[in-house]
């Protein structure tokens, strides 16, 4: 699939615009939270996910078929977890636009907080 930064799509090209089914993933790193508003990476990767939802549909109706949202917590990182910097690339949420039934014409927008 295709990786890109949502800051350096045009607004035109915003996944709203592109046909296809929408995942938005989020992602922690492995260092395990536990606050009055998060009690898990779990609920902390599910709500990034959901803020990211949120400002999309700031901007324009988006067919909740369309739509779907994931936590996966630290379980998929995109590097080891072994520094301050790594740790910051894993907090992250993902926008996966897929179409096709094959899954095979897949663009990932990673959103950048």
């Amino acid at each position: 699939g295709d990786h890109r930064d949502l800051h350096s799509f045009p607004t035109r090209r915003l996944p709203i615009y592109t046909p296809g089914q929408i995942v938005i993933s989020g992602h922690t790193d492995n260092i395990p939270i536990s606050t009055r508003k998060f009690r898990s990476n779990w609920e902390l990767s599910t709500t990034r996910a959901v803020s990211v939802l949120r400002e999309l549909l700031r901007y324009e109706k988006i067919d909740n078929n369309r739509l779907s949202i994931q936590g996966h917590a630290d379980t998929l990182p995109l590097v080891a977890n072994t520094n301050a910097a790594n740790r910051a690339r894993n907090r992250r949420v993902e926008i996966k636009i897929t179409q096709g039934s094959d899954n095979k014409n897949t663009t990932v927008i990673d959103v950048k907080k």
